[in-house]
């Protein structure tokens, strides 16, 4: 349908947005930074410094939109793509950390095998990367 190639496009578009490489040489010259209170907590909002090329509500809202087709299977391989790019930014907001249990789920429960080894290579990034 046109509706599903225009989500693939634009799920496409955000993957190359997310992983040029002006992002890419900024996230990896920016150093892990600790807070003021000393624990290790995960915040709840986007960390946003410069080196991303979305804000904080853009990437809410591009999170939320995630949930709901990350579940969807006419355009998984758009979506995961965009899914990996974001994972690969370690992007650390609480939607993130919802939509990866959406992929842990989805890795086990998912009737197709091409969605569920997409979830599991995804979710086995997630874990050895993310903090």
């Amino acid at each position: 349908s046109t509706q599903s190639d225009i989500v693939q496009g634009c799920f496409k578009s955000l993957t190359l947005l997310i992983t040029h490489h002006k992002f890419a040489a900024a996230s990896s010259n920016r150093k892990p930074s600790s807070e003021a209170s000393g624990e290790n907590k995960i915040s709840e909002k986007f960390q946003h410094d410069g080196a991303h090329p979305l804000s904080e509500e853009q990437m809410q809202a591009l999170l939320n939109f995630l949930h709901s087709a990350v579940i969807e299977s006419d355009h998984h391989n758009a979506t995961f793509g965009l899914v990996k790019a974001i994972s690969s930014k370690r992007f650390m907001s609480a939607e993130f950390y919802d939509l990866m249990d959406i992929i842990l789920k989805l890795s086990v429960q998912s009737q197709k095998s091409a969605i569920r080894l997409l979830s599991s290579q995804i979710f086995l990034q997630y874990l050895m990367d993310y903090p």
